[in-house]
């Protein structure tokens, strides 16, 4: 499995029992994007209280929560293939409902933009994790939020409970040879803009620099041997 998730975080309630039933009455929406060449795999998890879990089986929930997951790429609706839904224990109170799907990208630049429909009336929490190839860089994302080349917010992998958090934007590009790292990284480490995390332009200069005054250097010394020789 090459899914690199920013946590592995439980539902917040899952533990601590949230209302005087004793029993979780708050759902938990955990969505997972990976990245790998031209195709984008996406696992959406609906964590369902066992109080409140529906009659409904997975066979009927399945299809209504794939049809809730919205996925486009540079407004160009995306056509997603989809493995069979699954209902499983989940953490201390809930039942987890798993789809997974896949899609092929049209191009390896562009933006990528998923939307989480799923209980639209139901109080939850939200939980979003992203999975980056080593040869695409992140130019923006609703996951984060950079001012002046820094990290000012990072939701990634937390649990919130803000509506907005059902959507997902990320724009990509190709790396260039020396922003590429080995492997997936999950965001925001590789975000553009982050002056830690790519050299930047004085630094291939000086390099540049330092190459041209080797070279003459090494040219110095070869005529000064020959010189010798000659002598």
């Amino acid at each position: 499995m090459w899914w690199l998730l920013g946590s592995a975080l439980a539902h917040p309630y899952g533990h601590r029992p949230g209302d005087p039933a004793g029993a979780p009455s708050v759902y938990g929406i955990r969505l997972t994007v990976a990245l790998e060449g031209d195709r984008v795999q996406v696992e959406l998890v609906t964590e369902i209280p066992r109080r409140v879990y529906p009659p409904a089986p997975i066979e009927v929930l399945g299809p209504e929560l794939q049809g809730a997951l919205t996925m486009r790429w540079d407004d160009r609706p995306l056509e997603v293939s989809w493995s069979p839904p699954r209902a499983e224990p989940g953490d201390t109170g809930f039942v987890d409902l798993r789809i997974e799907g896949r899609a092929t990208l049209p191009g390896l630049a562009g933006t990528l933009y998923v939307r989480n429909g799923a209980f639209p009336f139901e109080e939850c929490f939200y939980s979003t994790s992203v999975a980056v190839p080593g040869d695409r860089v992140v130019t923006r994302s609703t996951l984060v939020r950079v001012k002046d080349g820094r990290l000012r917010d990072n939701r990634h992998g937390a649990w919130t409970r803000e509506e907005s958090s059902r959507e997902l934007e990320i724009g990509l590009r190709r790396a260039w040879p020396w922003e590429r790292v080995a492997g997936v990284r999950t965001l925001p480490e590789r975000m553009a803009g982050l002056a830690s995390l790519a050299p930047g332009p004085w630094t291939w200069t000086a390099a540049a620099v330092a190459g041209l005054a080797a070279a003459v250097g090494l040219g110095s010394a070869v005529r000064r041997g020959r010189s010798r020789m000659r002598g």
